[in-house]
């Protein structure tokens, strides 16, 4: 009896610490708000907001919070403590320049949805949010720059609340004044942020992206009116970090140095503008021809990333074979190019891979190719243009590349053709209207000489 009585206040003693001192490793913390759209100063600024809702602090070292696609994914650390919120900002610290952030990480967010998963250093699932279909699951205005904010089990959508609590809670039950108390990261507490948001355009330059150094690549913008629209007729200025800018919606661009580079897109319609900005990081194209054959030419993308190398050059002899659009090579893989479709017979193997712009990205021997500045192509045979699609080329090139490309080039083919013949009859006009000129000249002279003569010998008759 004695032995069962020791064994009921064992049992009430743990039951007892269990409750009065909660273990901080079963503590709850949740997804509590995404800005997947950005904020009215930047489609960029984007930002995520975790809250501690259980009643001790975590330790978030060793946690991550990962979306399905793998970007972005991001390392968590510090402690947050009851009560309070967390805050991760893309980029900088400039997204909720109000409010100091937690951590700092790279990736966007898609505009087209994503599935976020919260795990612990153990790799346990504490927290997912499906956002489903351009986010529907949850909410969010790209227009408005409202964001998904949780309410118990369910998602509103409201004015951002970061660093505080959600747009729908109250701190106060009792039916007086509410007071807000907002606490962020470790600390107890901090101001209340109140976020106003006006109705303003938004501009849209893209995604973090790599490019690939010497090679030129599009930069694609768009702006959105104050109801979210396509924003028609708005002026597109591009600065893109290294001391060059360009004007328009959709230009060619490239860099001549490896690095990151920070791009902005301003755009302006009337007396409204906004801007936004991405990350660029140039790499060496890291490609080369591993075979040249009268069967066939193989390139190998030697880089860990996937390689898009749409309107290239293939170049044997005097042919050129102009690479269709979406053609890409994945990471350390070959693709071999027939002679039956490119028309090269590499009989003494040699061959070339061209940029765009006529840049050498690469040629046969079976080393990698690093561009430089130095290394540009000239030739008499192949003039390249900064245009994709429409070359300048002589009448030997012209007949090879012709018979490839797509029937939708072809009338814009006809067309340069055409430009450059009547700017050639141009050109004959003006020469043999020179040469009238001379004819004339030449003969105005004669006449005044023999004048001069006649007149000197009427003198000496005189005399």
């Amino acid at each position: 009896m004695l032995m069962i009585n020791s064994i009921m206040k064992g049992v009430i003693v743990i039951f007892s610490i269990l409750f009065l001192f909660p273990i901080t490793s079963f503590a709850q913390v949740v997804i509590n708000e995404i800005a997947w759209m950005g904020t009215a100063n930047s489609h960029s600024d984007e930002w995520i907001e975790l809250y501690n809702e259980s009643g001790g602090s975590v330790d978030l070292t060793g946690w991550i919070l990962s979306a399905s696609d793998g970007t972005p994914s991001i390392s968590l650390s510090e402690n947050i403590i009851s009560g309070g919120y967390f805050l991760l900002e893309r980029t900088d610290d400039s997204s909720v320049p109000s409010v100091a952030a937690d951590v700092i990480y790279k990736g966007a967010l898609g505009n087209t949805g994503e599935t976020l998963t919260l795990y612990d250093s153990a790799g346990t699932v504490i927290d997912k949010v499906v956002g489903g279909e351009d986010w529907n699951e949850i909410g969010g205005n790209n227009s408005t720059k409202e964001t998904p904010q949780r309410s118990g089990s369910s998602w509103i959508t409201a004015s951002p609340t970061p660093g505080k609590i959600n747009a729908n809670s109250s701190s106060d039950s009792s039916g007086g004044d509410s007071v807000e108390e907002t606490n962020t990261g470790s600390s107890s507490t901090s101001e209340s942020v109140s976020v106003s948001v006006e109705p303003q355009i938004s501009a849209y330059a893209g995604d973090d992206r790599v490019v690939i150094v010497g090679a030129d690549s599009v930069f694609s913008g768009q702006a959105y009116g104050l109801n979210g629209e396509p924003l028609l007729n708005a002026r597109y200025t591009w600065t893109f970090g290294n001391g060059q800018r360009k004007e328009g919606q959709k230009i060619l661009h490239h860099y001549l140095y490896p690095g990151e580079y920070v791009v902005w897109l301003d755009v302006s319609s009337g007396e409204y503008s906004a801007s936004d900005r991405m990350i660029v990081t140039a790499e060496p194209a890291q490609i080369s021809i591993s075979a040249a054959t009268p069967l066939f030419i193989e390139i190998k993308n030697e880089s860990k990333h996937e390689l898009d190398i749409s309107f290239w050059y293939l170049r044997g002899g005097d042919t050129l074979f102009l690479i269709p659009e979406r053609t890409i090579l994945l990471s350390r893989k070959s693709v071999k190019f027939p002679s039956s479709v490119t028309g090269i017979v590499s009989s003494k193997g040699d061959a070339d891979l061209l940029y765009p712009n006529g840049n050498i990205a690469a040629s046969y021997g079976g080393s990698v190719a690093t561009y430089t500045p130095e290394n540009k192509i000239i030739t008499s045979q192949f003039v390249f243009s900064a245009n994709p699609v429409v070359e300048k080329y002589t009448a030997t090139a012209g007949t090879a590349l012709e018979e490839k490309l797509p029937d939708s080039v072809a009338p814009t083919l006809a067309a340069a053709e055409s430009a450059e013949n009547t700017e050639s009859d141009g050109n004959s006009i003006y020469k043999w209207l020179l040469a009238l000129i001379g004819i004339i000249g030449v003969g105005i002279v004669a006449v005044l000489i023999a004048r001069k003569r006649d007149i000197s010998d009427e003198i000496k008759i005189l005399e």
